[in-house]
Order: structure tokens, then C-alpha cells, then sequence
């Protein structure tokens, strides 16, 4: 298994503390910066594993606008009744950081719409039109799974690779992907790339351009359930297509759980909202579908933008997600990254409140098909 590992100039390690940055690091006369590089390669992978190791992303405060509530004080109750609640959380100046640990615990406990276990559970994301911020809003969802602590498989299936450079980086080569595991010059576990405890990504390229080349479409939904989905311990899969509803991506949202499709509020995204449910008719898909509005303004309301797609009910079975993702320039800028987007998307941007509050539905979601089955 691949360890994405992070491309750091002697500058970053100036953001650490400044005890540490005495220690490591000496002025000379000319003021330049001189690094021991025996002292400079221990701490290089001490700096590694240090964001290798999951630190939450998730804010009390987030959580409860996420929420709806109308303070911290239920989460911050719910906190201090654990066992160890020093572990499971963090302060940043005055934000309570909240561990992926604490929220196994908290979202089984919530009175409205618990949320249990949820394993090996498979969403797709399908989408006829380019520009719709597919790419950011699946990554945003990736992110707020795992700072749950629910294991996250990313499978990033797009040719153009656009999630992959989104979560890794812009300079980062696939060495494996999807169409190497089908072609059998490769197992998942060599192919997958870990970005953190939670969260883990199948990268993309080119070759993927290539899969119809390795396995037909009939035989791509078992090809992808027995050769990545059943030889991978996870919670979640989530498989992200390029713009179009070939075939191959049919056969690829055939086995989920739950189609997302992400849309925008205008006329173009009607359509092709209309065409994605059009094409899962004909493929007769049974699972779930649910659109996600993007890039919603302060000036528009969820009820002005559903009723753009209000006509679509008549004729095919979905859902429209309670909560959306606001207009957020957090989201656009971490687009241009060399280390992962995560990184770069201020802890009290618009997205991160919007994203989790996505996520937790669709949890949500999941976790209620769980307990229909059993």
C-alpha cells in the first residue's frame, strides 16, 4: 500500500512551533536558513507521521450547524460523560476539535436518526454535465466520512484524474489504478494510497481511459465487487465517474447503494439531472438516488431551487438532499494544491459546515438500510 507522503520546503516547518523551529533550525550571518540534515531527515518523518495521523477536522461548532442545535453544550455534555475525553478531542486557539473516535460514540447516542454501523456500503456519483463541482463536493463528503471515523475508500474512476490531484495533490502519479487491478497487474492493496487513518484513495489516469479494453461493461459491476469492494475492510466506497453515462459508468453505478448526482440551480442542470435519471430507469437501477444542490448563494432558498426540478418527480423515483453546499471560494482555491486540499480549506469555511451536514444525511441514510435489512 502506497503512504502518500508530502513535498515540504524547509519554510513549512517554520509553521511549527517556535520551540521546535529554535532547535532545528540556525540563522547564519548572511541570514539564510542552515538545516542539519541528519537532524532534518528525523524530523522529516516525524513531521510526516504526524499528518499521516488523522487530527480532526471537525469543530463542536460545526457539528452543531451542522445539527441544528442551537448551542454547543448538548455535544460538549455528551463529551465530558465519556470515558477519556481528553483523547477524543482537541482545543486550536478556541475551537473545540472534535476526534473521529468521539463521533462513533455520539451519532449511535442521537435521539433523532441515530446513526450505527454502516459497512461496505457503495455511493457513486453520476453526472451528465461538467463545471457542477462534482470533484470538490466529493471530496468534501470523502473528508467528513473519515474525520467521523468511518473508513472512506476513495475510487477515483475519471480518466482526467481530477480527484485524485484534488486529494493528493497536483503533482501526484498514479502508479497504480482501477484499470491495473482489472487487468490483474495488480492487487487493491498495492493500488490504494493511504492519506490518513480514515481515508484511502484508488488514484486515477489515463489508462483508465482504457477499462472497456480490460473487462466488458456486463462484467465490470462483479469485476469491481469481487476484485476491490469484497478484498477491502471499509465502511465506505465512494466512486466518483467523469461526466458522461457511458456504459461503463452505468455498470459502475449499478452496484451502489446510493447514486449521487450533483447539481447546480440552472436550467442546464435540469437537463442533465433529467438525463441521469432517464439512463438509471433504462438500467433499472433499485437503489437510491439523491440530488445534492452546489454552489447555492445567500440570495437563493432550497425550495426556490427545487422547484426547478420539481416537474422530474412525475416521472422518476428520487431525492433531493435537505442540505446544500453554499457558494465558498475555500473550495475553488484548495482546487490548486501540491499536498491535498484538505490542508488548505480554512477550519471555519462555509463548506466545512455544509459538506458535514451533506455527509450526515447521507449516513444517515445508509445507516437506516442497514437496520430495514436486519
Amino acid at each position: 500500500m502506497n503512504c502518500h507522503m508530502r513535498n515540504n520546503s524547509i519554510m513549512d516547518y517554520l509553521s511549527f512551533p517556535k520551540i521546535l523551529a529554535k532547535n532545528f533550525i540556525k540563522p547564519t550571518c548572511e541570514h539564510r536558513l542552515r538545516l542539519d540534515m541528519n537532524i532534518f531527515n528525523r524530523f522529516n518523518c516525524l513531521y510526516s507521521n504526524y499528518h499521516h495521523r488523522v487530527k480532526g477536522m471537525i469543530t463542536a461548532t460545526q457539528l452543531r450547524n451542522a445539527k441544528g442545535l442551537k448551542s454547543n453544550e448538548s455535544i460538549l455534555q455528551f463529551l465530558s460523560s465519556l470515558d477519556n475525553p481528553d483523547n477524543l478531542s482537541h482545543n486550536r486557539g478556541r475551537q473545540k476539535i472534535l476526534e473521529p473516535e468521539f463521533f462513533q460514540q455520539y451519532l449511535r447516542s442521537s435521539r433523532k436518526n441515530p446513526i450505527g454501523d454502516v459497512r461496505n456500503k457503495v455511493l457513486s456519483v453520476a453526472n451528465n454535465k461538467g463545471g457542477v463541482g462534482k470533484t470538490s463536493v466529493t471530496a468534501l463528503i470523502a473528508y467528513k466520512t473519515a474525520n467521523m471515523g468511518f473508513k472512506t475508500v476513495v475510487i477515483d474512476s475519471d480518466p482526467q484524474a481530477n480527484l485524485t490531484n484534488y486529494i493528493l495533490g497536483e503533482g501526484f502519479e498514479s502508479q497504480y489504478t482501477l484499470y491495473d487491478i482489472l487487468k490483474g497487474e495488480c492487487t487493491i492493496k498495492e493500488a490504494l494510497v493511504k492519506v490518513n487513518d480514515y481515508l484511502y484513495i484508488l488514484p486515477s489516469g489515463l489508462d483508465n481511459e482504457f477499462i472497456h479494453e480490460a473487462v466488458s461493461a456486463v462484467a465490470l459491476p462483479r469485476a469491481i465487487k469481487s476484485q476491490v469492494i469484497d478484498k477491502t475492510e471499509a465502511d465506505l466506497f465512494l466512486i466518483d465517474t467523469n461526466p458522461s453515462l457511458s456504459d461503463m459508468n452505468l455498470a459502475i453505478h449499478s452496484i451502489a447503494d446510493i447514486v449521487l448526482t450533483i447539481i447546480n440551480n440552472d436550467s442546464s442542470s435540469v437537463k442533465g439531472l433529467k438525463h441521469v435519471l432517464s439512463k438509471l430507469d433504462l438500467l433499472g437501477y433499485t437503489g437510491n438516488v439523491k440530488a445534492i444542490f452546489n454552489k447555492i448563494d445567500g440570495r437563493e432558498k432550497l425550495d426556490q431551487a427545487i422547484s426547478r426540478i420539481s416537474p422530474l418527480f412525475e416521472n422518476h423515483i428520487f431525492s433531493v438532499s435537505e442540505k446544500f453546499i453554499r457558494v465558498d471560494r475555500e473550495i475553488k482555491n484548495a482546487q490548486y494544491n501540491k499536498n491535498g486540499a484538505e490542508s488548505h480549506i480554512n477550519i471555519d469555511a462555509k463548506c466545512q459546515t455544509d459538506s458535514l451536514a451533506v455527509a450526515l444525511e447521507i449516513l444517515s441514510d445508509l445507516s437506516s438500510d442497514e437496520r430495514v435489512v436486519q
